[in-house]
């Protein structure tokens, strides 16, 4: 089969789509999430350098690997907004590579072009593309160690994991799947013993960094544990249900059930499914042990997208039936990422929040009289403090004279204080506030009171 341009249109529609939506995002400031992030980890290695990571005294924890990288590229390139933001979408390009190789080797052209299509198009994926977060370089990582195991190229899956488990605890537990994998079918398998070695590799590196993690800092380097019936309903909520994936349950049900009852599937490909399925399975159960956010979700996401794509397929009809099937569910999740109005940084309505905050902090500084106390919530502290965040500009010196603090203890007769939708305190109410501007959009709002 030639490799016409009609075959990647799909793929071509949402990337141009994607970049138009994410483009303008890089020249923003970092958002709250990145701001946690930043400031706690990238920030102090970019400026106290690697001899932090190893801080005898605990105040600093042993930091993922995606953190060292991007305070490097801080250091040493630059910590400029947009070339941050750049070099975090390098690893969304490379998922939906991924996504596409993953598609057309183990089924088809089409396979390939589909899943990456309905993956790119996913609102949590467009959402954390670009930002200096780790989930995107994770969601790379496993997604590909998923198909190097698949094609028995067991050395870059080893690889791939061992760079995973220094990121997130999502990497350990796809390095003991693909470890119960191999053994369960090692009786189809030539024994190797350095085969051996490289699947044990990635789950002995992250024993080893949990011993230096309690060694070093006196703590564990992973997520709490946090069981609760809640965690998993919330996963499960917004896996399938929030974002209109639902509909692309249905796709995915849909095409399986047809698949099934098909005398024409391919085993091979069936099992490919099988194996994917079960895998994602265990991730979304174990996943309800600990304490995630939403962002957390978009392997899982990706994984349901890729599936779909792949099912979809292997359905026995003309390949532009299949496209015009991909097309409707595109259309879906495109009107689904410009209705949402949730601020959090697996939805794209985020962009509102930053433009919101930014001007804020503007006219916060221009009605700055010298010498108050600025009360605010702790991601307000962080753009106040640090001018690399992208919300200080011409201000920055004038913030030198004010303390800022998160505790109302502290304050003074002289106050000003910010009010967010993160930030709801009974003491705003107080008549001795007094609200002098407010900053509104699409939901989110931002008070500027004076006392």
């Amino acid at each position: 089969m030639k490799n016409k341009l009609e075959y990647h249109i799909p793929l071509i529609i949402t990337a141009i789509m994607a970049l138009a939506i994410k483009i303008p995002c890089f020249f923003m400031p970092m958002c709250y999430s990145e701001a946690q992030v930043y400031t706690d980890k990238i920030f102090a290695l970019q400026n106290s350098g690697l001899a932090v990571v190893f801080a005898s005294d605990g105040s600093v924890q042993l930091p993922d690997l995606f953190s060292v990288i991007a305070a490097l590229f801080a250091r040493f390139v630059s910590q400029d907004n947009v070339f941050l933001h750049t070099f975090s979408l390098i690893f969304a390009v490379l998922s939906v590579i991924t996504a596409y190789k993953f598609g057309k080797f183990f089924f088809s052209i089409y396979g390939g072009v589909i899943s990456a299509a309905l993956m790119t198009v996913q609102n949590v994926f467009l959402a954390q593309t670009g930002l200096v977060l780790p989930q995107m370089a994770l969601n790379f990582l496993v997604l590909t160690a998923l198909y190097c195991y698949f094609r028995e190229k067991f050395a870059w899956c080893s690889l791939l994991l061992s760079l995973a488990v220094l990121i997130d605890i999502l990497g350990f537990l796809t390095s003991i799947f693909i470890l119960s994998a191999y053994y369960k079918e090692k009786s189809n398998r030539e024994w190797k013993l350095s085969t051996n070695i490289a699947l044990c590799l990635p789950v002995a590196i992250w024993f080893i960094y949990q011993f230096l993690s309690v060694n070093i800092c006196g703590t564990l380097s992973i997520r709490g544990f946090d069981f609760d019936v809640n965690n998993l309903l919330n996963i499960l909520n917004f896996t399938f249900v929030e974002q209109f994936r639902f509909v692309l349950t249905v796709a995915l049900l849909t095409s399986a059930l047809i698949i099934k009852f098909s005398k024409d599937t391919d085993f091979y490909a069936g099992d490919i499914l099988k194996t994917a399925g079960i895998y994602f399975g265990f991730i979304l159960v174990l996943g309800s042990l600990f304490k995630a956010d939403e962002s957390f979700n978009l392997l899982l996401v990706s994984i349901l997208a890729i599936m779909t794509g792949c099912s979809i397929s292997v359905l026995n009809i003309n390949f532009r039936y299949k496209y015009l099937i991909t097309c409707g569910l595109i259309i879906v999740f495109a009107v689904d990422t410009f209705s949402e109005e949730k601020y959090t940084d697996a939805y794209l309505s985020y962009k509102d929040k930053i433009e919101t905050d930014k001007k804020t902090v503007s006219i916060l500084t221009d009605k700055l009289q010298g010498g108050e106390v600025i009360f605010c919530d702790k991601y307000f502290k962080m753009f106040l403090e640090h001018s690399s965040l992208g919300y200080l500009s011409h201000s920055y010196e004038l913030l030198q004279n004010h303390k800022i603090t998160t505790s109302f203890s502290d304050v003074s007769d002289r106050t000003t204080a910010i009010q967010t939708n993160f930030c709801e305190l009974d003491n705003f109410a107080s008549e001795d506030f007094k609200n002098i501007c407010k900053i509104k959009k699409n939901g989110y709002e931002a008070n500027i009171l004076k006392k």
